[in-house]
């Protein structure tokens, strides 16, 4: 080729390989106040190679990327754990050298040159996928050590850990890489993760404990009031949320995000339900289809948070919260109406979550990032606040109510002063008065309970006056026999001797003998009679003594039977006997235990006398007793009948004083008590009953030693 030629080629593809070589730069020469976000003139490359970070390498090949948008907006880039490389070139006004750093967010692992000069290093890079480890920097401003030249060289090194799921719950953003560049004086400015910063989740979370603590103050105090525990339930779940937030603002390890906000947002729909039932329950509104149809609503929030990255969170934030915000305000605005005390302080707070939490959502929608803060802030403080100053309000209502109602009380104290100093002088003389009657009354009632005491004394002196004589009329008639036959036989004997027959003599002489032996011996027996009831009647102390028992249940037992057939000749019974012949004797007052055994044996003639009127010709009147002695030592006895026995209606009945089955007339009702009285009471003893209606009954008494 000619020289002429190869100068003209040459003219002609310098421009255009002078041209090719050039690089978009961007141009730094204003911060604005907010900060120089650089989401321009980004090259990317998919490869690894170190000479990438050099100032002079030349990237002009490579494609233009926006590395701020949302990671999955950007299918050119693997999440699969590749390298890749970044490069960005910047003219920075010479005006804000040494003044700059850096706020950067990032999903990914990265490692940061500044022309050619690692900077930064932030998670794992490996080209060995499996240990790419993502890491966020948390907001943290970091330096930007520019260089006294015309253009800088921003190079990063970039990886996304594979296999971690990413998250958009709460407007949270899952950029792939943002840089703004800010003054060191606003170097604490941040790259937002979520609805507020990390000041406001702070602050948030202090203001909400102090509710939590406030309402279970109020619950403490008064436990009827449960509201107050509810919303105690619902600000401490807010805290845990708004603790949670600050955690991950914080956290550095992306991986852990995900699980982390869907456990938040979780917390956030039991919270809410439980201000939805306070509310309902603080302004008296019925559970409607609202009411049970929002919990439905909250639980299918939080799998569509799960499973579906770009809008599932929103059926939580644009679906759940303003249904139920304006669920509120709805039940708000009808308490008002029917003139709740107060309900207009509840509307307000409920209009205010409900418009300002649209206002947060209109905020996101369009990237007005700077007012998100504020609309978020104000929605969730709008509800409680309104809840505390209604309380307050409520309270003070109340105490003016209380006030009032003390001063009417105080205005119809005096008025009513004299009244009720009548009344009480009235009714001192009424007490006087009626406590003169109860004395008189009771008096009366002392008499009557001692003649009928005494009654009941007389009525067992005559059962047993009458057991008595029946005991002594068969000696006396035998003794009354005898005489007669003697008076006879005396005078046959004197015929015999005035004629002279002495054989006969003698032999009427030996009748009258026997004749006056039994005489003699049926005196003895009326004689014995005699004496053993004096014996039983000589103390009327009521001093104990050595006792046999026995003999005391033996005849006071015949002297019963006795008695009842005095008055009825045609009753008959048998009577059956097991006494323990080695029962030892025990002090007791002798005239006491006979009483209690006689009334037990009149008891027992009376039930089988009863039913022997009805049973038929086959009924056998039988009244047993057994005497023995119980193992913790003493004396038993269990007096038996197979008569009417006791209906179990009022078998606990019978031991009452006055009470008796008997027909008017026949019964003091005092029997059984006395005889408990005497058992228990002054023996120490034990008196129970067993009977079962029209079968029979059986007394059981037991004295100890």
């Amino acid at each position: 080729m000619k020289l002429k030629q190869k100068l003209f080629l040459l003219l002609i593809l310098l421009p255009i390989v002078m041209f090719g070589q050039k690089n978009s730069t961007i141009k730094v020469d204003s911060l604005n106040g907010n900060g120089f976000l650089l989401d321009k003139g980004w090259k990317y490359l998919l490869d690894d190679k170190p000479e990438y970070a050099n100032i002079d390498f030349n990237d002009t090949s490579w494609k233009s990327v926006d590395p701020t948008r949302d990671i999955f907006d950007l299918p050119q880039i693997p999440k699969t754990g590749k390298i890749f490389w970044l490069r960005l070139h910047l003219s920075i006004d010479s005006s804000l050298n040494n003044q700059l750093v850096m706020l950067i967010k990032q999903s990914g692992a990265s490692a940061i040159y500044l022309n050619g000069k690692l900077i930064h290093h932030f998670g794992i890079l490996s080209n060995n996928a499996e240990k790419v480890e993502a890491f966020a920097p948390a907001n943290n401003p970091v330096s930007f050590p520019v260089l006294n030249q015309e253009i800088q060289v921003l190079a990063v090194r970039y990886a996304f850990q594979p296999g971690i799921r990413y998250t958009t719950i709460f407007q949270v953003s899952n950029k792939c890489l943002a840089i703004k560049l800010v003054s060191i004086d606003n170097g604490t400015q941040t790259l937002s993760e979520g609805p507020v910063n990390l000041q406001y989740n702070i602050a948030l979370a202090c203001i909400f404990a102090v509710l939590s603590l406030l309402y279970f103050t109020f619950y403490l105090s008064y436990t009827k009031q449960v509201i107050n525990l509810y919303f105690s339930i619902y600000a401490l779940l807010s805290v845990v949320n708004y603790v949670l937030a600050i955690i991950i603002m914080n956290s550095h390890y992306i991986a852990s995000w995900y699980w982390a906000e869907n456990f938040s947002l979780g917390i956030n729909v039991v919270s809410l339900l439980f201000l939805l039932v306070a509310i309902y329950k603080l302004i008296d509104q019925k559970a409607d289809v609202f009411f049970f149809g929002l919990p439905i609503f909250g639980v299918i929030c939080i799998p569509f948070a799960l499973f579906e990255y770009k809008w599932g969170w929103l059926v939580f934030g644009g679906g759940f919260i303003p249904c139920m915000s304006a669920d509120v305000l709805r039940i708000a605005i009808k308490a008002v109406r029917k003139n709740k005390r107060g309900a207009w302080i509840i509307t307000v707070g409920a209009f205010i979550f409900f418009f300002f939490w649209l206002l947060f959502l209109g905020a996101s929608a369009t990237g007005s990032g700077e007012y998100l803060p504020y609309f978020f802030a104000i929605s969730q403080l709008g509800i409680p606040l309104s809840v505390s100053i209604y309380i307050g309000f409520d309270f003070a209502q109340t105490n003016l109510v209380l006030e009032r109602k003390l001063v009417e009380v105080e205005n119809l104290s005096a008025e009513k002063q004299q009244i009720l100093a009548t009344q009480n002088e009235t009714l001192e003389q009424q007490v006087t008065a009626r406590t003169s009657e109860l004395e008189y009354s009771f008096n009366e009632l002392k008499a009557t309970q001692t003649q009928l005491v005494q009654r009941e004394k007389m009525a067992s002196l005559g059962e047993l006056t009458a057991g008595i004589a029946h005991e002594i009329q068969n000696p006396l008639n035998f003794v009354n026999n005898f005489s007669e036959v003697n008076t006879e036989l005396i005078d046959e004997m004197q015929e015999g001797i005035d004629k002279g027959d002495y054989e006969e003599v003698k032999a009427i002489a030996n009748d009258i003998k026997e004749n006056q032996q039994k005489i003699n011996q049926h005196g003895k027996r009326a004689d014995a009679i005699v004496k053993g009831m004096l014996e039983h009647s000589r103390n009327n102390s009521g001093q104990k003594e050595p006792t046999d028992l026995n003999v005391i249940a033996e005849e006071f037992m015949r002297l019963s039977y006795h008695g009842l057939r005095a008055k009825d000749k045609s009753f008959n019974a048998e009577l059956i006997t097991h006494f323990d012949p080695g029962l030892p004797k025990i002090e007791v007052v002798q005239q006491d235990i006979g009483r209690v055994m006689l009334n037990l044996f009149n008891n027992a003639f009376y039930a089988v006398n009863q039913k022997a009127k009805t049973a038929g010709s086959n009924y056998k009147p039988t009244v047993e007793i057994k005497t023995f002695a119980p193992p913790s030592g003493g004396w038993g006895a269990i007096v038996r009948d197979n008569g009417i026995g006791i209906p179990d209606a009022i078998k606990e009945k019978i031991m009452q004083p006055f009470f008796t089955t008997k027909p008017t007339g026949e019964g003091t009702g005092l029997g059984l008590s006395l005889s408990y009285e005497i058992v228990v009471k002054a023996h120490g003893g034990k008196l129970e009953v067993e009977s079962e209606d029209g079968k029979y009954t059986e007394f059981k008494i037991s004295i100890p030693i």
